[in-house]
């Protein structure tokens, strides 16, 4: 389906609803943090000139602005904008109500509007900015009635603050997934005082009297500090031998590794992660040892962001491994099979990754790239695979004009992942 192009200098009018249907407003200041990300992405491509909101709907009533406005790394890409504040709304709405996956449907509409329609429109939509269909019974704040329809920057950032926590959302997950059987701990540390050295000293009797990998301590009451932005859990979660923590601060993003060898406890390894929502582990590559994946929570097509830790066996260090958005599978052989698929603005991508040692290494990939998103569907297909397999350096097999009826090109996009994969 041809799209209609965005220019310079047009107006449009931009809808979309939410995911079958769903609500996408469920209390009032999610209307200003809706528009406040409005201003910080696509602000820098276009002006909104009228909007109005329905509870599982939007029309927002825009104009592009002069190409000599727009940023040089939109002049190819007017569409851009668009997802990143899609996608930034849908996470923080993920985040605050505890939901998961796509928020609005995939594809929003654009319709170009005439400058001589602009003002009844424009007036139509002004005179109602939030309906009272669909059971909507709360208002637009007063700042955003105004007739110049400019937000308070000093609040936009404020408006949507108190979704889970990092530490929180990495809390729940452990809960459900890792604790299987409630166990009597000891009684938590509540004191904001208490160092991260002598809460893991606290905790390590209780530790050694288990060995199961399901025995995970949270010391922070109930399993996160909300009020400080910290998270720790306590325990096997590496193998079943050695005693692991890991030490997660919500306020700069940081993650500290640590790991009991006797007689103290030392750290083994440090990362920044700016955007992850739950850790979990997994047994990646058949050692019996768990890997540690750090993901996001899932944009508008339910992709994710993915960085996964290893405890090295040369370093003895817990160090990152990769890093990969969209979504995989774990599949014999110690392989893993990654794909990024869902938007019709952005290449398709399909990897086949397989474990070497301490490395997660690419074997050949498939890239539907578009050649002009805007204006056609067309795609150039490009394959590549790792000759030499020793590091992550691939080789462009071919790069050609997709063609479905093109045998080979099926056959690379179809059995990417296959064992007995040959490219004829």
């Amino acid at each position: 389906m041809k799209k209609e192009p965005f220019l310079p200098n047009h107006n449009y009018l931009i809808k979309n609803s939410g995911n079958n249907f769903e609500t996408l407003f469920l209390e009032p200041r999610n209307y200003s943090y809706f528009l406040a990300l409005f201003e910080k992405h696509v602000g820098q491509i276009a002006t909104l000139e009228a909007f109005r909101f329905f509870s599982n709907k939007f029309e927002l009533l825009i104009r592009i602005k002069e190409s000599s406005q727009i940023p040089p790394k939109y002049q190819d890409r007017l569409h851009q904008p668009f997802s990143n504040f899609f996608n930034a709304y849908c996470k923080a709405i993920n985040k605050m109500y505890g939901r998961s996956g796509s928020l609005f449907r995939e594809h929003f509409k654009r319709i170009r509007i005439d400058d001589g329609l602009v003002q009844k429109l424009k007036n139509s939509m002004n005179e109602q900015p939030v309906t009272a269909k669909n059971q909507i019974r709360h208002k637009v704040p007063d700042h955003l009635r105004s007739p110049n329809m400019k937000i308070r920057r000093e609040s936009k950032l404020a408006l949507l603050r108190k979704p889970f926590t990092i530490a929180a959302s990495i809390a729940l997950f452990f809960t459900l997934n890792s604790f299987c059987a409630a166990q009597k701990q000891p009684e938590k540390l509540r004191s904001v005082n208490d160092t991260i050295p002598k809460i893991l000293y606290t905790y390590l009797p209780k530790l050694k009297e288990s060995t199961s990998r399901d025995s995970l301590i949270f010391p922070y009451e109930p399993f996160y500090d909300e009020q400080e932005g910290k998270y720790m859990v306590i325990g096997r979660f590496v193998d079943d031998k050695a005693i692991h923590a890991i030490s997660a601060t919500a306020k700069d993003s940081s993650i500290t590794f640590y790991e009991y060898q006797k007689p103290e406890w030392k750290i083994v390894g440090k990362e920044k992660l700016v955007d992850f929502d739950e850790f979990y582990f997994e047994d990646m590559d058949g050692d019996t040892k768990n890997e540690l994946v750090a993901q996001s929570g899932t944009n508008m097509n339910g992709n994710r962001e993915y960085t996964i830790f290893r405890l090295f066996s040369t370093s003895g260090k817990i160090e990152r491994v990769c890093d990969f958005f969209g979504r995989y599978q774990l599949i014999p052989g110690k392989k893993l099979a990654y794909s990024y698929e869902g938007s019709w603005y952005s290449d398709n991508i399909y990897t086949l990754y397989q474990w070497k040692d301490d490395k997660l290494l690419p074997v050949r990939s498939v890239t539907l790239h578009l050649k002009n998103p805007e204006k056609t569907n067309a795609r150039q297909i490009i394959f590549e695979q790792n000759k030499k397999f020793q590091d992550d350096a691939m080789v462009e097999i071919f790069n050609q004009s997709y063609s479905r009826k093109n045998k080979a090109h099926r056959y690379v996009i179809e059995h990417i992942f296959d064992d007995n994969f040959q490219l004829k």
